[in-house]
């Protein structure tokens, strides 16, 4: 008997170790209060405004599936590959069938529902698995909080909330089997059944399976009688079997390898930025890169006091390296750190301050709101549960809609599940690439190529031969696609906004369309904007500039971009007042514009109110210094009387562009010179 409870004391490598025996009670008050404020946080964490544009894609599949009861098998999402077999579009198929009704029937607040339910079920279910491996109290609820302000970036309204779901349900079944509860094992089956057809991040679920059966003792070493409860393996082996029967049959499980053997090096998936390293200007505030530390800490200070779980230390290497190689795989690696830093830093309390009592509930509260100030609190993170309006196309597809514009589109890929939202099943209206970049791998390097160089451009019009562009108003880095269009002469500018521009080609246009609305003078790209600035010394251009600015803007709300420029027009003909008036309407409607502070320091500098020019140059440089603002707040201070921070700012500017003009402005106020 001896022997045998010695043996049952040591834990074997993969076995998970629970709290020390001397740790103290903690009240069941306190951690019912800790348990509810930790999931308060976490719905707040998933409470974010909606700014992913695969929402479209993934309602329209949805849509689709309610409407036609069937689930689609082939490709009609998008024009260049329709009636092929779908290798990409249609997979996470279980997750919109689910999604669809919460929008149906509530809009926008059911979105924010399905994220609130989603999200809790997995914090709630990796809660009870942090409790399996021994984790308790106030650590517990830090755990959850702090991952979940990790994980919120990926709680969109994604197919990965429901796999979420998945992930922490198969990691609860697996610690519960290596607690002995191995009648929970045929769980895992049909689990990563429903993950298959949810989302390519299936491969997730078989890696922690297959992770947990590395170190699955045999049941007689663990002292239970044969026949309780099957081996890992042999689960594995049966949800591998089982995971062939869905609509799509091997293509569906062959998807993310397809990505990491074939397509992960092609240009367009290099260009997605979460696909892309972990990225610390996105994960400063969230803690992230603290936690990523965390782990592996907490795992060496449990193998120096020989509690090494050797479990944790494969999955903490595996997802940890997919977090850093790819920001996607950060969500999951949030998710699957839960249990095991909530055991690691209970254990690290209780071994230090071992009689102490758990911290009262109250403090835990207010180190729970500190640690959500910081990501809450950053300007891209906009809390709310609407979808932003600007996120996607509806003027652009309201005009194409409305003039009849249809035929074959090339579109920027963010832009196809909007236009399936829309327009779906209208094969004249179907996008070129959708959500999924799904066609070939000629669609995707010609996608890249039209917006890269014109000599792309031109092949895709001679391959492709596209009636219309649907287009991001202002892409990334390198994306030249409107200047190309602007510069092409078979294609005319008919709608633009803050949001999107819309071009048609000339011939086979809708009778009237480009006659009617053809931008005349106004480009949507940047190279053309030089020609016109050019044009402003001509009152004849000015008015033809101002009637293509006066359309725009009545043509979307969404009109910051041209408001601005009418503004600079009208500084250009000296109306200030009217200057004024669009630039606090183009602030009004996006108040990120550019320089709104400067020119507006520059229209009461027009009018001689130094001090109201003072103050926005002053606005205008917390946002950023340069050597032209330092000058007018130089002038403005000097204007006022202020020679010594005048002098000040003048001699900042004695190594640079108005060097020589500081150089006599200090000589002037009778300062010393260079």
């Amino acid at each position: 008997m001896a022997k045998a409870k010695r043996r049952q004391a040591q834990a074997a490598p993969g076995a998970p170790a629970s709290v020390p025996t001397h740790a103290p009670p903690f009240p069941s008050r306190d951690e019912i209060i800790l348990t509810l404020l930790a999931a308060a946080c976490v719905l707040l964490a998933a409470t974010t405004r909606i700014y992913e544009t695969d929402v479209w894609q993934h309602l329209a599949v949805g849509r689709a599936i309610w409407t036609t009861h069937a689930i689609p098998t082939l490709q009609v999402w998008s024009w260049p590959t329709y009636g092929t077999i779908d290798t990409t579009s249609s997979y996470s198929w279980l997750f919109r069938f689910l999604v669809y009704p919460w929008w149906a029937a509530l809009g926008e607040l059911g979105l924010l529902l399905w994220r609130w339910a989603t999200t809790l079920a997995a914090f709630g279910l990796l809660w009870k698995a942090a409790r399996v491996l021994g984790a308790r109290g106030p650590w517990l609820a830090l755990t959850l909080v702090a991952c979940a302000l990790v994980y919120h970036q990926r709680a969109q309204v994604r197919p990965e909330t429901l796999a979420a779901v998945w992930l922490a349900a198969v990691l609860l079944v697996l610690e519960q089997c290596r607690a002995g509860q191995r009648g929970r094992s045929p769980w895992l089956v049909g689990l990563l059944w429903v993950w298959v057809n949810t989302h390519v991040s299936y491969v997730l679920g078989f890696l922690l399976v297959g992770i947990y059966a590395l170190f699955d003792r045999p049941a007689a070493s663990r002292g239970e009688p044969r026949g309780r409860g099957l081996p890992l393996w042999a689960i594995g082996i049966a949800a591998a079997a089982v995971s062939f029967v869905n609509p799509y049959g091997w293509r569906a499980l062959w998807q993310p390898f397809a990505y990491v053997l074939q397509q992960r090096n092609e240009p367009i998936y290099r260009a997605i930025g979460e696909l892309l390293p972990f990225d610390l200007r996105w994960n400063r505030w969230n803690g992230a890169p603290f936690l990523l530390a965390l782990w592996p800490v907490l795992l060496v200070m449990r193998a120096r006091q020989r509690r090494f779980d050797a479990v944790e230390a494969v999955i903490c290497v595996a997802f940890t390296a997919q977090a850093v190689l790819s920001g996607r795989f950060l969500g999951f690696w949030a998710l699957v750190a839960v249990p095991f830093l909530a055991r690691g830093l209970s254990e690290w309390h209780l071994a230090h301050r071992p009689q102490a009592r758990a911290a009262p509930a109250w403090a835990c509260a207010a180190v729970l709101a500190v640690l959500y100030v910081g990501e809450l609190s950053r300007r891209d993170v906009s809390f709310g549960y609407r979808i932003v309006p600007t996120s996607v196309p509806v003027r652009a597809c309201d005009f194409i809609a409305a003039h009849g514009i249809r035929g074959r589109a090339f579109n920027s890929f963010e832009f196809g599940g909007y236009m399936l939202w829309r327009f779906w099943p209208d094969r004249g209206r179907l996008p070129f690439l959708d959500i999924h970049q799904a066609g070939s791998p000629v669609e995707r390097q010609t996608y890249m190529e039209a917006h890269a160089n014109r000599d792309g451009w031109l092949a895709l019009n001679q391959r492709y031969r596209p009636d219309f562009v649907l287009t991001r108003r202002f892409g990334a880095t390198g994306d030249s696609l409107k200047d190309f269009a602007d510069a092409d002469a078979a294609w005319a500018l008919v709608f633009a906004d803050d949001v999107a521009a819309v071009y048609v080609r000339r011939a086979g246009a809708p009778v009237g369309l480009v006659d009617r609305f053809t931008y005349h003078i106004l480009p949507a790209g940047s190279a053309g904007l030089a020609k016109v600035r050019a044009g402003f010394a001509d009152p004849a251009f000015r008015a033809a500039l101002r009637a293509d600015l006066d359309r725009q803007i009545a043509a979307s709300p969404f009109h910051a971009t041209a408001s601005s420029f009418r503004a600079t027009l009208d500084l250009t003909e000296g109306r200030l007042d009217l200057a004024e008036a669009d630039l606090e309407e183009a602030h009004a409607v996006d108040p990120r514009i550019a320089y709104y502070a400067e020119r507006r320091g520059a229209i009461a500098e027009l009018k001689h109110d130094w001090r109201a020019a003072l103050s926005w140059y002053l606005r205008q440089r917390r946002v950023g210094a340069e050597p032209d603002l330092d000058l007018r707040i130089a002038r403005a201070y000097r204007a006022l009387g202020d020679a010594r921070r005048a002098a000040r700012f003048y001699r900042g500017l004695l190594k640079g562009p108005f060097a020589a003009e500081a150089a006599d402005s200090l000589r002037a106020l009778g300062e010393p010179g260079p």
